[in-house]
C-alpha cells in the first residue's frame, strides 16, 4: 500500500526528466565548500527541476548551484568529498555523483522506479555507508491498485562510476529512512513506517542479502489528543540510529521517546505529557548532537497538524529520556540538520523559500537565511 498525498508511481506520473543526456547537468559557479557551509536542497514537487545550492549560512549567500532532474532528493558521503543525487521520472531515474570541491558531475547510473513525492522530501530514502564504498537508495514498484513494492538497491561507488550492486526486499515499508551502519555486522538500517518496523540488512559479496533482523516499533491506541486524522494505531514516528550497537532510539504518535533493544526486542519509554500537551510530533524533523547525547525534533500545534510543519524544536536529553528546552522559531519548518561542528542546528522552510539558524549553545535563533526563487527542503552540512 502507498501514503496518499506523499507518494505517486511512474505508472500514474511518467513525465520525463528534464536533464541533459549522461552526466552533462546544468551547473553553474561553484566555490570550494567550507566547513560553515550548507548543500540545500531545493525540491518541489511542482517543478520540472531541482538544484543543489551552496549555501554560506554567515553571509547568507548562495555559492553554488547545480540543475538536477525532477523530485530530487541528496546526501553527501561522510568524508565530505561527494554529494548524491537522486532525481527524475520513476521511468527514467539517474542517480548521479558530484565531487563536492568543484561541484562536477563524475559519475552517473540509471534508476528505475525510484520513489517520488507530491510534496517536499522529508525521509531519507538515500544513503551512503560509513566508509563510502556504498551507495543505498529505496525504489517502489506498483504492483496492482493500492499495493506498491519496496526495495533497497545498493550501488558500489569507486572514484569515476556507480554500479549497482545487490537489492533487498521492504515488504509494505512506506517512504523509508535509511540509516547506515558502522561495525561491520550490519550494512544498513531501515525505518518503514507502513509496517511500522526497523529492518537491519546485510548484503553477502555478490549483493544478497546475507541476513536481515526486524525490531517491532511501539504502536498505541488511537487518542484524537494527538492529533490524528483517522482511527487506527498512533504508530513511531521517528528513529534516530548512531550507526553502531543495537539500541535505537524511536519518537512514537504519542508524544514519548523509547530506547529500544534489537537483542531484546523491547525497551523502556518515557512520556512526555505534560511538555507535549496540545502538540504532536512530525515524522522528519529531528536531528541529534555530535556526541549523540541530545535529539533535536520538531513538535507543532495539534490544530496545525494538516499543514505537515513543525512550529518549535524540542531537546530531549537521551540520558535522561527527558525534554530539556523548547526553541521557539519564526516560522514553520520541515526538516532539521545540526553542522558539523555541533554549534548551529538549522530548520528548513520550503514553503516559506526560509533557513533558520539557531545557536545551540544559547538556544535561540540567529537569523533567517532568506533563498527567494528556492524551496529549501533539506539541508545537508558540508564537513
Amino acid at each position: 500500500m502507498h501514503m496518499n498525498g506523499w507518494l505517486r508511481s511512474g505508472t500514474l506520473f511518467s513525465l520525463l526528466w528534464s536533464g541533459i543526456p549522461s552526466i552533462a547537468l546544468a551547473q553553474n559557479a561553484w566555490q570550494l565548500p567550507q566547513k560553515s557551509w550548507l548543500y540545500v536542497l531545493d525540491a518541489d514537487a511542482s517543478a520540472d527541476e531541482g538544484h543543489v545550492l551552496l549555501v554560506d549560512p554567515d553571509t547568507a549567500a548562495v555559492k553554488g548551484t547545480i540543475t538536477v532532474g525532477m523530485e530530487p532528493d541528496l546526501t553527501a558521503s561522510p568524508d565530505g568529498s561527494r554529494i548524491f543525487v537522486v532525481s527524475g521520472s520513476s521511468a527514467q531515474g539517474k542517480v548521479v555523483m558530484y565531487d563536492a570541491r568543484t561541484g562536477h558531475a563524475v559519475a552517473s547510473t540509471d534508476i528505475q522506479q525510484r520513489i517520488l513525492y507530491t510534496t517536499w522530501p522529508q525521509s531519507s530514502t538515500i544513503a551512503v555507508s560509513r566508509d563510502g564504498r556504498w551507495l543505498f537508495v529505496e525504489t517502489m514498484q506498483p504492483m496492482a491498485p493500492g499495493i506498491d513494492r519496496y526495495d533497497v538497491l545498493r550501488f558500489e561507488l569507486a572514484r569515476n562510476s556507480i554500479r549497482e550492486a545487490g537489492r533487498a526486499a521492504l515488504p509494505e515499508c512506506g517512504i523509508a529512512q535509511l540509516a547506515p551502519e558502522s561495525d561491520g555486522d550490519w550494512d544498513l538500517l531501515v525505518h518503514c513506517p507502513l509496517s511500522n518496523i526497523v529492518r537491519r540488512i546485510l548484503f553477502d559479496i555478490d549483493g544478497h542479502v546475507s541476513k536481515y533482523a526486524d525490531l517491532e516499533l511501539p504502536s498505541r491506541p488511537f487518542d484524537p489528543a494527538y492529533g490524528q486524522r483517522e482511527h487506527g494505531l498512533l504508530r513511531t514516528q521517528a528513529i534516530v540510529y548512531s550507526g553502531a550497537g543495537d539500541d535505537v532510539l524511536a519518537l512514537t504518535g504519542s508524544n514519548e521517546l523509547c530506547r529500544l533493544n534489537f537483542q531484546h526486542k523491547s525497551g523502556p519509554c518515557s512520556s512526555f505529557p505534560t511538555e507535549l500537551q496540545g502538540r504532536w510530533i512530525p515524522r522528519r524533523p529531528w536531528s541529534y548532537s555530535t556526541d549523540g547525547r541530545f535529539m533535536y525534533f520538531g513538535s507543532g500545534e495539534v490544530a496545525d497538524r494538516s499543514q505537515g510543519t513543525a512550529s518549535s524544536i524540542e531537546i530531549a536529553d537521551t540520558v535522561t529520556m527527558t525534554i530539556v528546552a523548547r526553541i521557539e522559531v519564526s516560522t514553520p519548518f520541515r526538516t532539521l540538520a545540526v553542522d558539523s561542528r555541533g554549534e548551529k542546528l538549522y530548520a528548513a522552510g520550503p514553503q516559506a523559500h526560509k533557513i533558520m539558524q539557531i545557536d545551540l549553545k544559547t538556544k535561540r535563533e540567529i537569523k533567517e537565511i532568506a533563498l527567494p526563487g528556492f524551496s529549501p527542503a533539506i539541508v545537508v552540512p558540508a564537513t
